[in-house]
């Protein structure tokens, strides 16, 4: 892994080359241990002084949640565990409700999902669940869940959160009838002009996997060490 400050870097890196969302597939669950200012009881031969002026410097997490909040684009990404725990951390969900009927019963559900470290959390623009598909049988993720439940509430996927912080939107909206299950997803979008995107999904809020071609995967993809190292033509962001 790498220390937080320098995940903060290639942050200020994509924003100013223009990036209009950056999600990370990635959950920050502890604080970052390389922080200098935790290190620090740890070294000898430092006078109390020095000791005390080190435990000043902003640890690498903040230095992080400085950088998700300049950009105001950055989602964070969230896991599911098959293990419950006491703390859930920051849940506060972009999904403002439904309707219809509840569609939680449709849903595919978690006993835990892991979040970030909540400085982190609460900087980011988004933030939203990334899994494979519960139902796959040959190892071959076909549909994914663009809602997804834990005992705490509702949460979108980290995709749909990723189109959510791109197109501007606000909230997401569950259509559902009368029995529940789900019959589109909504995002309401404020700006440049009031709108509502409206995306078709299964009755378990599922949609179909498109792949793309290797090649064309290829093609499209950047090196995070050639963003660090300015090797990249800022159109390609």
């Amino acid at each position: 892994p790498w220390p937080r400050n320098q995940v903060a870097e290639l942050i200020d890196r994509l924003t100013n080359l223009g990036a209009k969302v950056i999600a990370f597939d990635i959950v920050f669950a502890e604080p970052d241990r390389t922080s200098i200012s935790m290190l620090v009881d740890e070294i000898p031969g430092l006078s109390p002084d020095a000791v005390e002026t080190i435990k000043q410097i902003p640890t690498n997490d903040a230095v992080m949640a400085a950088a998700i909040k300049e950009s105001g684009r950055v989602v964070l990404g969230h896991t599911p565990l098959n293990v419950e725990r006491t703390h859930a951390g920051y849940t506060k969900t972009s999904i403002r409700g439904f309707s219809g009927a509840d569609p939680t019963p449709f849903l595919e559900r978690h006993r835990f999902i892991l979040r970030n470290v909540e400085e982190l959390d609460r900087a980011a623009a988004g933030r939203g669940v990334f899994s494979v598909a519960s139902d796959r049988l040959d190892g071959i993720v076909r549909r994914v869940s663009m809602m997804v439940t834990d005992p705490e509430g509702i949460f979108p996927s980290l995709s749909l959160e990723a189109i959510r912080i791109f197109k501007n939107g606000r909230t997401v909206i569950a259509k559902t009838n009368e029995g529940g299950s789900v019959e589109s997803i909504n995002l309401q979008i404020l700006r440049p002009v009031r709108e509502n995107i409206e995306i078709s999904t299964d009755a378990f809020s599922r949609i179909w996997v498109y792949y793309a071609p290797h090649s064309e995967y290829l093609s499209q993809y950047v090196s995070a060490a050639d963003v660090m190292l300015d090797r990249v033509d800022p159109n390609r962001i």
